[in-house]
């Protein structure tokens, strides 16, 4: 009976312990799985990996990849230019929604927190990393295999630096977040949200920052334009800040101001909308760790990604939020994050629960190595690998042929585009008004279009929506061959900057052909000459080596630019003329060039008014006023001869003349154009006078020009012979064939008596001007200029002095002047009086009229 009895209560208790275990929540679970956790603190025991998690990773990865290679040619699954959401826009938020599951299953693994803190800290600075390396373009040009990060196209708020900073916030709330939560499981639906509060109140907090940056902060032109064909704002302007690619930089070259500000707008609030995005993956990942039961996990995904969709949907088209993924508004954080919710539970319906995970292997592998696919895919690295095998020619590719036989001339090709409307149009034009040329005439007249039935007018509007799609296309391709173009061109200009690199071999143009040969017909192509075929100039040149060279094709500078006698720098090797160089002078006569300005004026020439007005008329004039000129149709002098006795100021009034013009001013002496080899003074003039016509307008004053300008005679000294060269170089500078009108020429003499007629006639010094000795007036003048800087008792009467000075010229009047000063000087006076002068003019005088006798 006790036995029996026994019996029955173990049947009892094995009854109670069936329905125990069968009435065991899936909490309880999770506290056995906790209770195993701090059995093994180490935790050696294998976990099971999320399958459909990884592949959801590769799924993202893979539609990157498709987007970054493909999005040129298919518009529709490129970024949207503004408002709106294409393909491209999913992958950024699919990213963080990842982020944010794997952060809460990562995190549960490990027990201690400063661990965690590490592990956190340390994948942020790699991310960082990465993002840094990828934005700066580490590979600038796959196809030519160069590589190197360049720091000025980093884009500091790229993809993985905007995924680093949403993952280092959410990781460090989930971390510090874990003491704050209840020992309970949740058992109602909602008791999820009550658990991970503080998640949600930071998402709150992050939308109200976002909303407040968006609204609050002030950014300059702020316009775009609005691509969806749909929205009645259709066609107006964009500004959109950045292509987000390597190769482009980080912001556009017509980027409008508000792009260029010290602060990037899309990438700071795209930044703070990102750590939403997490949030809401981290909320899906408690749900995979707390809620074990199929359906129920399903349930509440499906119906949050559905209430997401639905939230974004009604922002979006009731214009409150607009989708926008340049902004990462509120509109496209929902929408994202609820596709991204139905995307990962289908994923897991078809991988964790119908067990199919044998289909999706490949994308399994690329989400366990997500890293290492993106980086070699966004760096270029599979491009360039791929790249990198040619035949013959590096554009001699698999990328390239499939670019070209696949997109452009198969693709993007008319007959494809015609083939398609014909099929499309084959089964549905059965009318006759279809035959009329609507897609050649899109402007039909209105009694045609009221005279059309309903159905007409729908297949009419369809062949020109075929129209237009097959112009996109052709447009497309065009862009597309425009690409490739540029890319050459680069390369072109690359060769280009190698070749031209210095130094340059010097060379002379001797002569410049015209090349137009006949057209005949070859019977061979093999004998064909081409360089002997080419049509335009030609030159030949003489090098610094002495050689003469033959060029069919000039180089890089215009030949009609060119003229014989230039000096041009060639390439080393082929002779091609890279650039034209400055006209090579001899040194002497670019010593004789004033660099200063002189600082006299006609205010410091004394006496002297007639002879001012007359050089005013004759050099003056013709450069400041030259239309006064043209209108009395009268053509002005070449030259002015400035003659008379030594110190009359002939000089002074030249220096003057020179800084009265503002033109540039050569002072050449008589005796430098005397030289000692046979035709070297003739090559003087010829090169002063060359660079004067380069810097004209241009004055030459020629001092003494008694030198080289005597009257001609017949000598058999060849000294005297070479002195009459320079002067006929001269005279044929003066007037001959390649004489300027805007160089005038200044000459100053002694001995006017002994120069040569053909010197002084008209149309070469035309005007005569003497220099006489100064009268009473002039003398007292002269005086008063000279000391008007010194120190001058008031009693002191020029007009004596002047009567005193007969027969003195300026030099002499000055030096009356410096002798007065060294008297008053010498007798330690402030200032200088009649007395000193007078004893001056005494020394001066005593000079002038004393012997100078010397001793051996």
């Amino acid at each position: 009976m006790a036995d029996s009895k026994q019996d029955i209560s173990l049947q009892q208790q094995n009854d109670v312990d069936i329905e125990a275990h069968k009435s065991l929540t899936k909490a309880e679970e999770y506290e056995l799985v906790e209770e195993e956790k701090k059995k093994n603190p180490q935790g050696k025991a294998k976990t099971k990996r999320v399958a459909s998690l990884d592949i959801f990773r590769g799924l993202t990865v893979a539609l990157m990849v498709l987007v970054d290679d493909a999005g040129g040619e298919w518009p529709v699954i490129t970024h949207a230019p503004w408002n709106g959401c294409n393909l491209a826009d999913f992958v950024m938020p699919f990213f963080l929604f990842i982020v944010g599951v794997a952060i809460a299953l990562a995190l549960k693994r490990i027990p201690s927190s400063l661990v965690a803190v590490r592990k956190v800290i340390f994948r942020t600075i790699k991310l960082i990393f990465w993002g840094l390396l990828l934005q700066g373009g580490y590979s600038h040009a796959p196809d030519n295999l160069t590589y190197g990060v360049d720091m000025k196209k980093i884009r500091w708020f790229g993809i993985l630096q905007r995924i680093a900073l949403a993952y280092l916030v959410v990781a460090l709330l989930e971390i510090s977040t874990r003491k704050t939560r209840p020992e309970g499981l949740p058992h109602q639906w909602f008791s999820i949200f009550k658990i991970y509060m503080w998640h949600w109140v930071l998402g709150a907090c992050v939308l109200i920052i976002y909303l407040a940056v968006l609204y609050g902060t002030y950014v300059p032109d702020w316009q775009f334009t609005v691509h969806n064909e749909a929205s009645t704002e259709f066609g107006k302007l964009l500004t959109a800040c950045t292509y987000s690619s390597p190769g482009a930089g980080p912001f556009r070259s017509d980027a409008p101001t508000w792009c260029l500000a010290p602060f990037e707008p899309e990438g700071i609030l795209s930044s703070i909308s990102a750590i939403l995005s997490t949030v809401i993956g981290v909320h899906f990942g408690h749900v995979l760790i707390h809620i074990k039961d199929h359906s129920s996990r399903l349930s509440h995904w499906v119906a949050m990604g559905l209430a997401l969709l639905a939230l974004g949907i009604i922002l979006h088209f009731t214009d409150a939020i607009p989708l926008n993924k340049q902004l990462y508004t509120f509109s496209y954080v929902c929408v994202t994050a609820g596709a991204a919710a139905l995307v990962f539970s289908a994923c897991y319906v078809l991988v964790d629960i119908w067990n199919l995970r044998f289909l999706f292997l490949p994308l399994e592998w690329i989400g366990m190595n997500a890293m290492f696919v993106y980086v070699m895919a966004a760096g270029g690295i599979f491009a360039g690998f791929i790249n990198g095998w040619y035949y013959e020619d590096p554009h001699n590719t698999l990328v390239h042929w499939i670019q070209k036989h696949i997109f452009v001339d198969v693709w993007h090709s008319r007959r494809v585009g015609i083939l398609l409307q014909f099929i499309n149009q084959s089964n549905k034009i059965r009318r006759p008004i279809m035959a009329t040329p609507m897609a050649e005439d899109s402007n039909f007249e209105e009694d045609q279009l009221l005279s059309m039935s309903t159905e007409d007018i729908v297949r009419a509007s369809r062949l020109l929506d075929n129209e237009i799609r097959i112009i996109k296309e052709e447009l497309q391709r065009t862009n597309l061959e425009l690409d490739s173009f540029k890319e050459k061109i680069k390369e072109n200009q690359e060769k280009i900057k190698l070749n031209k690199q210095l130094p340059y071999l010097v060379g002379n143009i001797v002569e410049i052909l015209e090349m137009n040969p006949e057209e005949e017909a070859e019977e061979d192509g093999a004998n064909i000459d081409l360089d002997s075929q080419r049509k335009g100039k030609c030159v030949v040149l003489k090098t610094s080596t002495r050689q003469t060279i033959f060029l069919p094709v000039v180089g890089l500078v215009d030949p009609d630019k060119l003229k014989p006698g230039d000096l041009v720098g060639v390439n080393k090797d082929s002779y091609l003329i890279l650039d034209t160089l400055p006209s090579e002078y001899d040194s002497r006569v670019k010593a004789m060039e004033v660099d200063e300005k002189p600082t006299e004026d006609y205010n410091d020439i004394g006496g002297l008014e007639k002879q001012i007005q007359e050089l005013v008329e004759a050099i003056v004039l013709p450069m400041t006023h030259k239309e006064r000129f043209q209108k009395l149709g009268i053509r002005p002098p070449k030259g002015v001869l400035l003659y008379g006795p030594p110190g009359t100021g002939k000089t002074l009034m030249a220096r003057a003349c020179a800084a009265q013009t503002n033109a540039t001013f050569l002072k050449l002496a008589g005796p430098q154009l005397v030289q000692m080899f046979i035709g070297d003074g003739a090559k003087l003039v010829r090169d002063a006078f060359q660079l004067a016509k380069e810097k004209s307008p241009c004055i030459i004053f020629i001092d003494e020009i008694d030198a080289i300008g005597t009257k001609r005679f017949d000598s058999e000294v060849s000294g005297d012979r070479e002195v009459q060269r320079t002067m006929l170089e001269l005279l044929n500078q003066l007037d001959g064939f390649s004489s300027d009108e805007r160089i005038k020429v200044i000459a100053a003499t002694n001995r006017a008596d002994i120069l040569d007629p053909a010197l002084m006639r008209s149309g070469r010094l035309d005007r005569k001007i003497e220099f006489p000795h100064p009268t009473e007036e002039a003398r007292a003048r002269i005086l008063q200029i000279h000391s008007r800087k010194m120190n001058v008792n008031h009693d002191v009467n020029f007009d004596e002095l002047a009567r005193s000075t007969e027969d003195f010229n300026g030099a002499q009047l000055k030096a009356v002047c410096v002798e007065a000063g060294m008297l008053a000087l010498r007798r330690d006076a402030t200032e200088v009086n009649h007395e000193d002068f007078n004893e001056g003019i005494i020394q001066v005088q005593a000079k002038k009229k004393a012997s100078l006798n010397y001793y051996a």
